[in-house]
């Protein structure tokens, strides 16, 4: 029968084989960040942190009512792989297809060069094509609608995409923009 010493010897390195075991063990994969969770508000809105996975994307500044898309910019505004925020959600009239990934949901927030605007549904984590990011929440109806609404816009050389400019006749709709 062990002696009492010995027994506590036995139990320490038992513990001690149990985590040297549990320390050499493979970790498991980090799962991807999927969807996005609020956060505090940013510029009066409130916002949802969501996970960008490409290195960088250049968001669109871009605006549509029942009659017209107006696609103002999509040099200014970039924003970079990582944790960013966002306000919320809305499609398009502008599909964005790369590789196998097609979206035509756009969410809004700020980009890391200072410009407001669109980034691509496909960009973020989570997301099914042609589906919304799941936990941001969608635009208000009037949202995104105007040059003013959400934001004031600005000078900026333009491309009309009016589905009803005679001078677009080789645009086909709704637009497709592969990435």
């Amino acid at each position: 029968m062990p002696t009492a010493p010995t027994a506590r010897l036995a139990r320490r390195l038992a513990v001690c084989l149990v985590v040297l075991a549990a320390a050499l063990a493979p970790a498991a994969p980090a799962a991807a960040a999927t969807g996005c969770t609020r956060t505090s508000n940013h510029a009066g809105y409130a916002t949802y942190n969501c996970y960008m996975y490409k290195t960088s994307t250049h968001s669109w500044d871009m605006w549509q009512n029942s009659t017209r898309l107006q696609i103002i910019d999509n040099l200014s505004g970039v924003l970079y792989a990582g944790t960013s925020w966002f306000v919320c959600q809305r499609t398009f009239g502008v599909t964005f297809q790369t590789g196998n990934a097609v979206n035509n949901y756009w969410a809004y927030t700020l980009s890391d060069t200072g410009r407001w605007g669109w980034i691509n549904a496909i960009y973020i984590s989570g997301g099914d094509n042609y589906g919304p990011v799941p936990g941001l929440p969608k635009c208000a109806s009037a949202f995104g609608s105007t040059s003013t609404n959400p934001h004031t816009g600005g000078a900026y050389n333009y491309i009309d995409t009016s589905p009803n400019d005679a001078a677009l006749t080789t645009v086909k709709w709704p637009l497709v923009i592969w990435g």
